[in-house]
């Protein structure tokens, strides 16, 4: 458990670090962009501000740009700390399993481990059914948008704009550690019945036993898998067979250009 408390503890600092980035180069793209709808908003208010068309667009437009970049800046915190939240979640999720199924196979299976694990999946179907009317909408921006971004950085090379190059690998930056995650908890929860399996079930009394067989059959369920509405369950086969798409799409992008 102490080494996934550092790994979390690094996860946080890295998508915190990478948050600003993206920050700063959606900033940049917005600012060094050179709009012309203040021109022409500032033109249509000409019989308001009289001769003051230069100086309104001005305020129109960096008005708009602050605006711009408050709401992204909420907008990227926002959602990358979700993203890491529900990286921690389950990463511990899956530890505790772990640690649950270690204690039964140096011990004899009691109520208090089969209450630890009540409790435990209590959890993670909480998690999920707060999580999985979420996801769509994570993976859209994770997912859709970087396919696009990539589409144009391919296409327009160095030429690229800075949002694009920025959103381009978000890809690999969220969809990809969900899917290793969700992965990583069904493996605990199998892990977890193999362990239970491996104890010193022969030892025990009758009573113990169908306890102890409870508590696997429950830890074979799927109920607190990571998984969205619509999209199933994100484990290692929908990366990859979501990359195989991805790239599929790139390679006949590139073949037409």
């Amino acid at each position: 458990m102490a080494a996934t408390a550092r790994r979390c503890a690094k996860l946080v600092r890295f998508y915190e670090t990478y948050a600003w980035l993206v920050e700063a180069a959606v900033a940049v793209a917005l600012v060094f962009r050179k709009p012309t709808w203040q021109d022409h908003l500032a033109a249509w208010m000409e019989p308001l501000i009289g001769t003051h068309q230069k100086f309104t667009a001005n305020v129109l437009r960096w008005g708009f740009l602050s605006f711009q970049l408050f709401v992204g800046l909420c907008a990227v915190l926002s959602d990358y700390t979700l993203v890491v939240l529900i990286l921690v979640i389950y990463l511990s999720l899956a530890d505790m399993y772990e640690g649950i199924g270690e204690a039964l196979q140096t011990r004899p299976c009691d109520t208090l481990l089969a209450r630890q694990q009540s409790v435990l999946t209590q959890a993670a179907i909480s998690v999920d059914a707060a999580v999985a009317p979420l996801l769509p909408q994570v993976l859209i921006v994770s997912v859709v948008v970087p396919l696009l971004c990539t589409v144009e950085v391919v296409l327009n090379g160095v030429e690229a704009d800075l949002f694009a190059v920025g959103m381009a690998p978000l890809v690999l930056f969220v969809f990809v550690p969900f899917c290793l995650v969700g992965d990583g908890m069904a493996y605990a929860r199998v892990r977890f019945a193999d362990l239970a399996g491996a104890g010193p079930w022969l030892e025990e009394t009758v009573q113990r036993r169908k306890m102890r067989l409870s508590m696997v059959q429950l830890s074979r369920g799927h109920g607190g898998d990571l998984r969205g509405w619509g999209i199933g369950t994100l484990d290692r086969k929908t990366c990859g067979s979501a990359l195989k798409s991805w790239f599929s799409f790139l390679q006949v992008l590139m073949s037409l250009q």
